[in-house]
C-alpha cells in the first residue's frame, strides 16, 4: 500500500545464461535500467517477505539482482535462445512506462528449465489487492 507508482524504464533485449543440471540454457530479457529508487524497493521487499516467511531468495537475487522483464526463461539452450535474438533485427528498446501493480510469482519445485511458475497474485500500488 505504501509503494507508488513508479517509471520504468526498459533498455536493452538480452541473452542470458541460466546453468542448471550441467546445462546451460537461455533466458530472453529486456533489461530494465536500475535506479537507486527499484534497489531499495527490492531490498525492502527481500526484507519483508524474509520477515514474513523466512529466506525466500532464490540464487541470483539479492544486491546482485539484475532488473529485467523475462520474454522467454529457460526451457532452451543458450545456442538456440542466442538464435531467437539474432532473428530480432533491433536489440535497443529504449521505452518507458509507469509501473502501477507488482505481481507475485510463485515457482513449483525444482526450479530448472522446464519448471513451473504461477502468478499467486496482481498487488497495485497504492491500495487494493486484486486476486488471479
Amino acid at each position: 500500500e505504501s509503494i507508488q507508482p513508479l517509471i520504468v524504464t526498459l533498455t536493452e533485449l538480452q541473452t542470458v545464461p541460466t546453468y542448471y543440471d550441467g546445462m546451460e540454457y537461455g533466458t530472453l530479457w529486456i533489461e530494465v535500467k536500475e535506479t537507486t529508487l527499484l534497489r531499495e524497493l527490492h531490498n525492502r521487499l527481500n526484507h519483508d517477505l524474509n520477515l514474513l516467511f523466512g529466506n525466500t531468495a532464490a540464487d541470483y537475487d539479492g544486491d546482485v539482482y539484475r532488473f529485467h522483464m523475462t520474454i522467454m526463461m529457460c526451457g532452451q539452450l543458450m545456442d538456440i535462445c542466442n538464435k531467437y535474438k539474432a532473428d530480432i533485427q533491433h536489440s535497443n528498446v529504449n521505452l518507458q512506462y509507469t509501473a502501477s501493480e507488482m505481481g507475485m510469482i510463485v515457482y513449483d519445485e525444482p526450479i530448472g528449465p522446464h519448471g513451473d511458475f504461477l502468478c499467486y497474485r496482481v498487488l497495485p500500488f497504492g491500495g487494493k489487492q486484486f486476486l488471479l
